[in-house]
């Protein structure tokens, strides 16, 4: 038995999801691995909030990356 509120999920864009509810309609996922440890996802009832949010955290992760590497 599947424990989340959802019973399918699709793709959309990279690091996006469409999640569709039991209750019906969808939720927007966006699931963002910052490094091996930390990953962040946080769900959407709207897919420009879900790309909005998504770019930031990718943005987050390359400044992430950069200041590791110096």
């Amino acid at each position: 038995m599947n424990s989340h509120p959802t019973c399918h999920a699709e793709t959309v864009e990279k690091h996006i999801r469409r999640m569709s509810m039991l209750g019906g309609g969808y939720v927007f996922e966006v699931h963002v691995a910052m490094t091996k440890a930390a990953r962040v996802s946080k769900r959407f009832d709207n897919l420009d909030r879900a790309r909005k949010y998504r770019d930031l955290l990718l943005l987050q992760r390359d400044r992430l990356k950069k200041r590791r590497a110096s």
